[in-house]
């Protein structure tokens, strides 16, 4: 490859990528004219294609086959073409791609026919892609799925994610484990540690939560709260974390909630 060849692809990469963020940017915006949102999301869609057919981006190219794998951005579903593209991003080096396919043969958090599951697939991409999620992940399945489970593995995935990555769903699960005692002994102040690092650290300068685990270790502190479980007791507040949690769709959250209000009789 000459030296100009692959300035163009570096120059591409980055063209696409810094339009993929200000897209992004528009959509977390408050007042956006739906208009100017349209005009960029076609110019990203047009950038995406040209990277496609030039071969010059694998951020673009994992980006629209995800698209149409999900239906994200008003894509039509094409979930064939869709992996083709994942798999060609892979090709290209993308560690994100791997993650998607992982997500995709594994059925996780993406809706595919049954027939596209397929964790043989999923365990290889997860362990490419070697980053803080895809061994949360890893972990999930070596540690929930009948034919994979191998709790050893599982340890150590969760461990590489949260001692190597630092990742907060590794946090998060490595938490869990501690706080109901599965996998190893319970431990309610070595759980509480991990869910309040999440819990400060996983948020947007302005407080927001930033992601499901932010949120998920908001739970796990008021329930820990409420019952006085490695910290002082508190039911009020803890309710009231609880109580916030599910108003972010935490699903815990909300069982949580039901089970209180039957058995007080609300």
């Amino acid at each position: 490859m000459s030296q100009d060849t692959a300035l163009n692809l570096q120059n591409a990469r980055a063209s696409f990528f810094d339009k993929l963020q200000q897209y992004n940017a528009l959509l977390e915006q408050e007042g956006v004219d739906p208009e100017d949102l349209a005009k960029t999301r076609l110019d990203l869609i047009k950038s995406a294609k040209q990277e496609i057919e030039a071969k010059s981006s694998a951020e673009a190219i994992r980006w629209y086959g995800y698209c149409l794998v999900t239906s994200d951005n008003g894509f039509p579903i094409d979930i064939d073409k869709g992996i083709s593209l994942l798999n060609e991003a892979v090709m290209m080096r993308s560690l994100q791609a791997n993650s998607d396919l992982g997500d995709i043969y594994s059925g996780e958090d993406i809706i595919v026919p049954e027939d596209k599951i397929n964790f043989e697939k999923a365990i290889k991409h997860y362990k490419q892609a070697d980053n803080g999620y895809s061994n949360y992940r890893l972990g999930m399945i070596y540690s929930e799925h009948e034919t994979y489970k191998d709790i050893r593995k599982a340890m150590d995935c969760v461990d590489r994610s949260v001692e190597h990555f630092g990742d907060p769903m590794g946090k998060i699960m490595l938490g869990a484990w501690k706080y109901y005692g599965e996998l190893m002994p319970r431990n309610f102040e070595e759980a509480a540690e991990l869910f309040n690092n999440v819990y400060e650290n996983d948020r947007t300068p302005d407080g927001q939560y930033a992601s499901w685990a932010s949120v998920s270790a908001l739970f796990f502190l008021g329930v820990m709260t409420y019952h006085g479980e490695g910290m002082q007791q508190d039911e009020e507040q803890g309710y009231k974390m609880i109580d916030e949690a599910a108003a972010y769709n935490d699903a815990n959250a909300i069982q949580w909630l039901q089970g209180y209000h039957e058995f007080h009789g609300q």
